[in-house]
């Protein structure tokens, strides 16, 4: 029996379609899966600068981050050898209440926006305030990095 290459080659093809590849389907994540591993991150983030571990926080920060501040903007490189260690020896003498926060994503960008409350002595002041912050994060190489921090604050 004599087959024709073209015909042989579409019925392989139509074959494989039918039966598949074996392999698994790649798995799918959840929204409430997606919105845990971005809190993760931020999470990270937040809980490296509570403890000064700035090999932590430029692990979780992509390397164009740009964090607003008091008006000012700086870059990863800028954060992490000047203004880090200040926020961290500020951070870690304080106690933090979360008082909410919300995660939202679309595609490759997610961004988490939460309130805390932050009390305790800092230099011999007594510090009351809201905080607010606000991440924008970037699934980058399949992980999600910070791509923009943005920091204000109020009296509590």
């Amino acid at each position: 029996m004599k087959f024709h290459p073209l015909v042989l080659g579409a019925s392989l093809i139509l074959l494989t379609a039918a039966c598949g590849s074996g392999a698994s389907p790649e798995p799918t994540s959840t929204p409430a899966d997606l919105e845990a591993s971005v809190s993760a991150v931020a999470d990270e983030f937040g809980m490296a600068i509570a403890t000064h571990d700035s090999t932590l926080a430029a692990s979780v920060l992509a390397p164009g981050v740009t964090i607003l501040e008091g008006g000012s903007i700086e870059t990863r490189d800028q954060y992490l050898s000047h203004h880090f260690h200040s926020d961290a020896a500020f951070i870690g003498s304080l106690s933090r209440e979360p008082i909410s926060s919300e995660v939202s994503i679309r595609g490759d960008v997610a961004w988490r926006v939460s309130r805390s409350r932050l009390q305790g002595t800092y230099q011999d002041r007594e510090i009351d305030m809201v905080s607010v912050e606000t991440l924008i994060l970037e699934k980058q190489d399949g992980s999600w990095k910070i791509s923009s921090v943005h920091w204000s604050s109020g009296r509590g």
